[in-house]
């Protein structure tokens, strides 16, 4: 593996010390060996150098909710061609790692094939960002997707489930708490039974590992913070008794903007459902409110942006952090939210997530400061990931 020199550049580093001006990275070995004025002087040789004067460096954008394996041109009932999973797959794995998302959770398949691609990309047989995998999501009868996923309609049948997929080798559980925006039917009504959910997230984390719930409006996550859950997805109509105890048990909020967004305001799709349309309506005004709510509270606030969903494509994801700058976050938090919140989320904060000597070297370079405009992570003019240059 070749050294790499990034010279000259302004880091933002992520870790609470404000740029650092002028600065140079070294990679070694796919980890950061040194960061340095860049007028010191180094032996670099045998290093491939990168100019970036002028340029801002940043840690790899993480993305905390996303469907690397779907097609945002279906809706989310149309049947699926298990040969076109895995073509769009590969494709959306390679825009995703090409748009700056160096690291990415995926929030459930339909046939357990993220596992299968997670463990493709860390053998280096194709290329696309570090995945973080649950599978096949755990819902219950009438819940959001429930003909496509597990249904855990009792006790017994939610510790299964659960067990089957960690033993299949989910890196966390998901577990679909309500109805959702572009499945028909009532979004906000609790679908899966409480002691359904406390069973599985019993088992989950006697196995160390996480659970996060699809909920949408307050009564979903309601429950889901009293069954002690790690993360709540979306969460619109998040109330303040929720709020507080979702900081007292540290639990995340993953908000995704983007597909209400597209749909109601922007919709491209003209054949999208009226009820579509209605709830992605009252979903965005909601969310917004939930965002606000979150903020004021001080709740952890990750980027996830539900790429792959109807109408939301994989390309544009870094345009959840202007809606989330839009929704009270200022500059700097939306920043945080797609790096170091979100490694830390993710329990790989130690690795990844910040511009640090001893990290992983997963960074991008765009040309102005994103801090005066969020916009420019959407442009991304370099990708290095484990210390290699991607683009």
């Amino acid at each position: 593996m070749k050294n790499i020199l990034i010279h000259g550049g302004d880091i933002i580093p992520c870790t609470g010390d404000g740029i650092l001006k002028n600065h140079s990275v070294l990679i070694e070995e796919g980890r950061i060996a040194a960061i340095i004025p860049q007028d010191t002087q180094l032996d670099t040789e045998e290093a491939e150098i990168i100019d970036a004067a002028g340029k801002f460096i940043l840690p790899g954008l993480i993305n905390c909710h996303e469907h690397v394996l779907s097609n945002p041109d279906n809706l989310s009932s149309a049947p699926e061609v298990y040969e076109h999973v895995i073509m769009y797959g590969t494709k959306n794995l390679e825009t995703l790692l090409n748009h700056g998302f160096t690291t990415v959770r995926s929030m459930a398949d339909f046939h357990n094939l993220e596992m299968v691609f997670r463990d493709a990309v860390e053998e280096g047989i194709i290329n696309g960002p570090s995945l973080v995998v649950t599978g096949i999501a755990l819902s219950a009868t009438g819940g959001h997707l429930s003909e496509k996923l597990h249904c855990c309609d009792t006790v017994a049948l939610a510790e299964q489930y659960t067990q089957e997929q960690l033993a299949k080798g989910a890196d966390f559980i998901k577990v679909m708490v309500t109805g959702g925006v572009t499945t028909a039917g009532t979004a906000d009504e609790v679908k899966i039974d409480e002691e359904c959910l406390r069973a599985i997230v019993k088992i989950a984390h006697a196995s160390g590992k996480k659970v996060s719930t699809h909920c949408i409006g307050g009564k979903g996550v309601q429950m889901a913070v009293r069954a002690g859950v790690d993360c709540i997805e979306h969460g619109s109509g998040l109330a303040a008794e929720s709020a507080a105890l979702m900081k007292q048990n540290n639990i995340f909020l993953v908000p995704t903007l983007m597909p209400a967004y597209m749909n109601a305001v922007c919709p491209k799709n003209k054949g999208l459902p009226e009820f579509i349309k209605t709830k992605s309506e009252e979903y965005l005004a909601a969310s917004r409110e939930a965002i606000a709510l979150a903020h004021r509270e001080g709740l952890r606030i990750v980027m996830g942006t539900d790429g792959g969903a109807v109408n939301t494509p994989h390309e544009t994801g870094a345009f959840e952090l202007k809606l989330l700058h839009d929704a009270g976050l200022t500059p700097m938090e939306c920043i945080l939210a797609a790096t170091r919140d979100a490694a830390d989320l993710l329990e790989l904060l130690e690795d990844r997530g910040t511009v640090e000597v001893g990290k992983r070297a997963d960074l991008i370079i765009v040309d102005e400061n994103p801090l005066d405009n969020l916009e420019v992570l959407q442009h991304v003019t370099h990708v290095i990931q484990m210390g290699m240059l991607v683009r």
